[in-house]
């Protein structure tokens, strides 16, 4: 079976992430389990779900698995995909190992590519992994529905917003003024051609230059005005009505949650739904303009097109990269910076005792300990931060060699006028910039769909009651 990787999903409760790691580990398999259905089909109880549990609802689902027991050095060797327990509290999807890391689908927080020495420190030994050698139970197999995979489509979500009147006018007009980026290549192309073709006598035309500008710039601004009339309209209908579906609950609803935390979902699915607009369009118009600026670039030389396609496939492979180093890192931060918090306020807060019973010295050596984590994790990351700049810089450098090389003898054999040599730069940077917003796009789009779904932001911190006293059965809300 080929490996797939399955789309992140994130738990809207604390006691759900059994079910989350569910639906993404069927999705391996080819089969669709929606978290919204298994939430129906399988409500998980206040204190969660164990792997006894797990494992039955994966039967249900034509998917055989068994939970098995294993030391911290051995899980390189663990079959994968399996679901990890995770901390004392928590289940985990560990999707592929890549070399020395492994890639987590967290419920809570997202997907990261961690390390197997990081991961390790969090582990509690036991995991769930896929019985290949046990024949799925044929009633069950007869019962699941198939997943579709993924399709060009599909990250445009088109269907989300398609029944906010006019929103393909507004998708028709922002591709429109999009095309006015390629007026200034045309016009400059032009104009240089006509100034060294004349030997001077021809000016350059500066007044059109700049009224081409001044156009360009007053439509954009127009199109954001239209933007933001529909984003305002858009998210205080979807605002009102999420209200009203929070007042609709039982009071048994409010009673489970803090408001602290009902307000911060709230907020968040809000917020969400203000970029969604936004979002939609840009992937709906950019990658048509980039297609339209690699169509141009390969029509003036197919070779300088691949030398640019070459670099911006680095650039993006290098992105993808770097948002999940930069992920992991953020996690780690915020994790040893919250511990050192918390042992310092402990600390005030029980000065009176430290001092009694002498622990000072004790709690020196503790604090030390913290900051010395924390500070080693921050040298770490500055150092990273260095490395990936170097690499975007390298990249950078490299493809301009590439693009000079090759450009020079074009210009020298006539085969490339000057005029189109500075147009291929205008587009040049048209295509590199629309396909790294896209890129930037596509990462932010999600977590955005998400807390528009669940009306909830990631659940902070870990789950509770995750093993028994004996330590064998792992239940995780």
């Amino acid at each position: 079976m080929e490996k797939i990787i399955p789309t992140q999903v994130f738990q809207s409760e604390t006691n759900e992430c059994g079910l989350a790691c569910i639906a993404m580990l069927a999705e391996t398999q080819g089969i669709d389990a929606p978290l919204e259905e298994l939430r129906t089909r399988f409500p998980a109880s206040q204190h969660g779900m164990s792997l006894a549990t797990l494992t039955t609802i994966l039967g249900e689902l034509a998917i055989p698995a068994y939970p098995v027991s294993f030391e911290h050095q051995e899980l390189a060797e663990l079959p994968l995909p399996a679901i990890l327990h995770y901390g004392a509290s928590h289940y985990v999807l560990l999707a592929y190992r890549k070399g020395n890391h492994v890639c987590v689908m967290n419920p809570a927080i997202g997907q990261q590519l961690l390390p197997l020495e990081a991961l390790k420190q969090e582990i509690s030994g036991y995991a769930l992994v896929l019985d290949h050698e046990t024949p799925p139970d044929a009633a069950a197999l007869a019962g699941v529905k198939r997943s579709q995979r993924f399709s060009a489509l599909e990250c445009m979500s088109m269907r989300e917003t398609s029944r906010l009147p006019g929103i393909y006018r507004l998708m028709t007009l922002a591709f429109l003024i999009s095309l006015t980026l390629f007026i200034m290549p045309v016009m400059v192309s032009s104009a240089i051609n006509d100034v060294f073709s004349s030997a001077g006598e021809t000016d350059f035309p500066y007044f059109y230059y700049l009224l081409a500008f001044v156009i360009s710039t007053s439509l954009a601004f127009g199109v954001r005005l239209i933007t933001e009339r529909f984003i305002k309209r858009f998210v205080v209908l979807n605002s009102v009505a999420g209200f009203s579906r929070l007042l609709a609950n039982s009071l048994n609803f409010f009673d489970k949650r803090a408001p602290g935390e009902i307000f911060s979902r709230f907020a968040n699915w809000q917020s969400a739904a203000g970029q969604k607009i936004e979002l939609d369009n840009g992937l709906r118009t950019d990658w048509i303009v980039g297609a339209i600026a690699l169509g141009v670039m390969c029509y003036m030389s197919p070779l300088l097109a691949l030398v640019s396609v070459v670099g911006v496939t680095m650039m993006g492979l290098v992105s993808v990269w770097a948002i999940y180093r930069d992920r992991y890192y953020t996690q780690q931060l915020q994790e040893k910076s919250a511990e050192q918090s918390d042992f310092i306020l402990e600390t005030i807060q029980g000065f009176s005792t430290i001092k009694s019973a002498g622990l000072a010295s004790l709690r020196k050596g503790a604090f030390a300990q913290y900051a010395l984590s924390l500070f080693t994790c921050r040298q770490k990351q500055k150092i990273y931060e260095q490395i990936k700049g170097s690499i975007y810089q390298l990249i950078g450098s490299l493809e301009m060699v590439f693009f000079m090389l090759l450009a020079l003898p074009l210009l020298k054999s006539g085969a490339l006028s000057l005029g189109e040599f500075f147009a291929y730069s205008f587009v040049r940077e048209i295509f590199t910039s629309l396909h790294h917003q896209n890129l930037l796009r596509h990462f932010a789009k999600k977590p955005a769909a998400r807390d528009r779904q669940t009306c909830a932001r990631p659940v902070p911190g870990r789950c509770r009651n995750c093993v028994d006293a004996g330590g064998r059965t792992a239940i995780c809300p």
